[in-house]
């Protein structure tokens, strides 16, 4: 025996009784070197269980196959990578019975949830007493790898309910294949569709070409990671749909990309939709300018205090509504004769600080200036925000005007012409009210026999010279204090019967009446 073999033979027994001290510890049967190696090195999965249910050796390929690292799979029992118990039972029932299994199938469970599919050759180990200590076993996992020229057809037909077909483009041969789900979502048969790829952008709109182009030449240059674009292709209709393409490049060692491929959908169910809620949103956005533009002109004919008011109640107080109010119609009766005997200039001077003054009157008594007609104000109380003296308001506010146009007589700084004089009409009943106009110039306005009403009796009054004349609506729901009087005013078809409030020179001569200062 040479010197060699004798060293060889040593070397094979220290490591022999190296593995036997290790297979001690797990509880593990002796095994040789060769036998060790081929338990690691082999690409089939292998492992070593105990009869009360722990992994004694697992090799590499049995971890991948399941998921777990070598040292996770120690701390798994064995019971839980089996999907099924009863097949878990039956393989005990088989081995312990006989000794062995072969071809047993099993469904494991994998690291993550999934499901594996396989076989088992085992074989039972037996204690130094003869009793079964556990079983050693060599899984066959049914994953079977395709030809390659079935891999698209097999992830096609997977992809087919979610309406996604396959691509595959070599850049280096400019030779595109198309599965038949590609190919179909365009109505096209399999040997309609060859492998170039003119066959691809020779259908995609012209409108849509570059940002397609643009899309993968980002890609291919590393600027994004995915290949991600939408466009539009001509269906063999006629007829365009809307697509959405997603790719990944694979790089060679240079940094250029050898191929892409990736998945294309039919998305124009999804696009309608979206444009439909462009639309939509289009729509809610003009409806909100609408809006706000309502609440602007609102805000023009309001007083500060109802604009707080109209703020705190929201929107649904501007909408276009019916509701009771009271009209007062009042004109400046000398308007004409300075109209036509002082220059433009003046008289539109002249004009607007009478009508401001008035209104801010109006306002005063959280009056609603409606319009203004040249020489006339309409006003309204009781619109928007309802107030138990809104009648009386409106009373209020033609006394504050005619005792203002006294005040106006006394300092207006235009001699030439007549003092001022107004006459008012007053009325109460259904009024609509709204705006009028659109975005560009929006109106408050307002619509209703009162409104007509007031405006014969401001008629009257200028006739019959009295300041001011009220409709037995007005006047009935007026305060008894106001001291109105009842009178005859000439109709088209007779006398109708109207009320007039007292000229009253100092507020404290009408005793009673409320204060209208």
């Amino acid at each position: 025996m040479s010197d060699d073999f004798e060293k060889l033979l040593a070397n094979r027994e220290r490591f022999e009784e190296s593995l036997r001290r290790k297979a001690a510890t797990r509880g593990a049967p002796p095994v040789s070197e060769m036998l060790t190696e081929f338990f690691e090195r082999t690409t089939e999965p292998m492992c070593i269980t105990t009869v009360a249910g722990q992994f004694l050796l697992v090799n590499a390929a049995f971890g991948r196959l399941l998921g777990y690292s070598p040292k996770e799979i120690f701390r798994v029992p064995v019971k839980d990578i089996y999907a099924l118990p009863s097949e878990r039972r039956r393989f005990r029932g088989t081995i312990e019975g006989n000794g062995r299994a072969h071809g047993v199938s099993l469904t494991l469970k994998t690291r993550g949830g999934a499901t594996v599919q396989s076989t088992v050759d085992a074989t039972v180990w037996h204690l130094t007493d003869g009793s079964i200590g556990g079983y050693i076993g060599l899984v066959h996992s049914e994953h079977r790898q395709l030809p390659i020229g079935r891999e698209m057809e097999v992830f096609d037909l997977a992809l087919e309910g979610a309406n996604e077909g396959l691509w595959n483009w070599d850049l280096r041969t400019e030779e595109v294949r198309y599965s038949n789900r590609w190919k179909a979502i365009l109505g096209y048969d399999d040997l309609e569709i060859h492998n170039s790829l003119s066959e691809w952008t020779s259908r995609i709109h012209p409108s849509d070409l570059e940002g397609f182009r643009d899309s993968l030449r980002a890609h291919l240059k590393r600027e994004r990671d995915v290949f991600l674009c939408h466009f539009r292709m001509t269906h063999k209709d006629g007829a365009h749909r809307w697509m959405l393409v997603r790719g990944v490049a694979e790089f060679g060692t240079d940094g250029k990309a050898r191929r892409i491929a990736g998945s294309l959908s039919n998305v124009s169910a999804h696009m309608q939709v979206i444009e439909r809620l462009k639309q939509e949103g289009s729509l809610l956005e003009e409806k909100s300018r609408n809006v706000e533009a309502q609440r602007d002109a609102f805000a023009r004919y309001l007083p500060e205090e109802l604009r707080l008011e109209l703020v705190d109640r929201g929107e649904e107080q501007i909408r276009p509504r019916n509701s009771e109010a009271t009209v007062l119609y009042i004109k400046i009766e000398e308007a004409a004769f300075y109209h036509s005997h002082i220059s433009a200039e003046r008289f539109s001077v002249f004009i607007n600080e009478l009508l401001s003054d008035i209104s801010d009157l109006i306002h005063g008594r959280r009056g609603i200036v409606a319009r203004t007609e040249g020489d006339s104000v309409v006003a309204l109380f009781g619109i928007l925000a309802r107030h138990a003296d809104d009648v009386d308001r409106a009373f209020a506010a033609a006394d504050s005007v005619h005792r203002y146009v006294r005040t106006y007589n006394d300092v207006r700084n235009i001699e030439e012409g007549p003092n001022i004089t107004l006459s008012i009409g007053i009325s109460y009943g259904m009024i609509f009210t709204g705006t009028t106009g659109n975005v560009h110039r929006m109106e408050f306005t307002c619509y209703g026999l009162p409104i007509r009403r007031a405006q014969i009796l401001q008629a009257r009054a200028s006739i019959g010279k009295y300041p001011v004349l009220a409709d037995r609506n007005a006047a009935g729901r007026a305060s008894l204090s106001w001291c109105m009087k009842q009178v005859k005013v000439p109709t088209a078809d007779g006398y109708s019967l109207a009320f007039t409030m007292n000229e009253v020179s100092d507020p404290q001569e009408n005793k009673g009446c409320i204060d209208s200062s």
